[in-house]
């Protein structure tokens, strides 16, 4: 879905709509008679259409790396794993520890690469709710890998609501959106 010229932007805070710490959002109310201002247009050239299903269409999050061979690595052994969530669910249960851990001490070998956790919701619910629960799923896996030792100046949470979605279809299918991936990006300067 194309996203309909820009009238109005609001930034909220939806900490308060879940009782979850969330980071703000950008919401879209199209119905409002307004231009854009420089900020606006910006943002909006930054959003990314929603994803095809099975690809992660999200540019930044799947950004090619440097030639920063350690981050690559790490990034391709942990690229598929993932933590999946029950529905409307954000806590990480303990089966995920083991992934976690691992995850944790291989970051250990790439000093100064970012982790980055993304969260996703599947497309059952409103998208105010669906980017509060992908955000929060992401604080909460960053939390857990906090935790086992993973420094936290290495580590960055996003959360991309139902708009990277791996499968649509059946009740099965969407499961597969309720999840957090993780990402390496290259060393920082």
């Amino acid at each position: 879905m194309a996203l309909a010229p820009l009238k109005t932007w609001l930034t909220v805070s939806l900490a308060a709509a879940l009782g979850l710490t969330v980071a703000g959002a950008v919401v879209l109310f199209a119905d409002q008679p307004a231009s854009p201002t420089a900020l606006q247009a910006d943002a909006m050239a930054n959003l990314a259409a929603p994803a095809a299903p099975g690809s992660h269409a999200i540019a930044e999050h799947d950004a090619p790396l440097s030639e920063d061979t350690c981050a690559q690595d790490i990034d391709r052994d942990i690229r598929e794993m993932l933590v999946i969530f029950d529905d409307g669910e954000v806590e990480v249960t303990p089966d995920h520890t083991p992934m976690l851990n691992y995850i944790a001490s291989r970051m250990v070998e790439c000093d100064g690469a970012l982790l980055q956790i993304a969260g996703h919701a599947s497309g059952s619910g409103s998208d105010v709710t669906n980017i509060a629960l992908s955000w929060a799923r992401a604080d909460e896996t960053l939390d857990a890998l906090v935790e086992l030792g993973l420094d936290p100046a290495s580590v960055e949470a996003v959360g991309f609501g139902a708009r990277a979605p791996l499968a649509q279809g059946s009740d099965d299918d969407s499961a597969a959106n309720r999840r957090v991936d993780f990402r390496v990006l290259p060393r920082r300067e």
